[in-house]
């Protein structure tokens, strides 16, 4: 009982002065104008290939520069162990990448075709690599 108390007493006095700091929560980080968002190194689930360290965006100007880091190669890799059909093999790689400019939310710029989407690797063969404008987001 007593180590209930003094959790509940640190949390308060915690509480208390994170609200008197006036500092706002932050998502990312801004270094020379990058504006970075930094994952953990080991949160993802079958090996560090699968992990996404961290992404950095800049706006300059007219242009808009985004750097990914991971454990997966370009072209991503095959699964052996597929989770879904045990036995068989599954390819996973980079998916797309959206942005949104529209100021509506992301549905509605998807459905009316807002969209800018990021094809990064073409190993699938269903698009080539590049910068697509008015996308729409599919669910698969």
């Amino acid at each position: 009982m007593k180590t209930l108390k003094v959790l509940l007493a640190t949390t308060a006095i915690s509480v208390s002065l994170l609200s008197l700091s006036n500092q706002e929560a932050s998502a990312g980080q801004l270094v020379d104008g990058w504006n970075y968002s930094i994952d953990s190194f080991q949160d993802g689930s079958g090996g560090s290939v699968f992990d996404i360290k961290g992404m950095a965006v800049k706006d300059s100007g007219d242009k808009i520069y985004v750097a990914l880091t991971g454990g997966m190669p370009l072209g991503g890799t095959t699964d052996s162990d597929d989770y879904w059909n045990p036995g068989h093999s599954v390819h996973i790689g980079w998916s797309d990448l959206f942005f949104n400019f529209s100021g509506q939310d992301f549905q509605t710029a998807s459905q009316s075709g807002q969209l800018f989407g990021v094809r990064f690797a073409d190993y699938d063969n269903s698009l080539t690599t590049g910068v697509y404008q008015g996308v729409q987001a599919l669910a698969i």
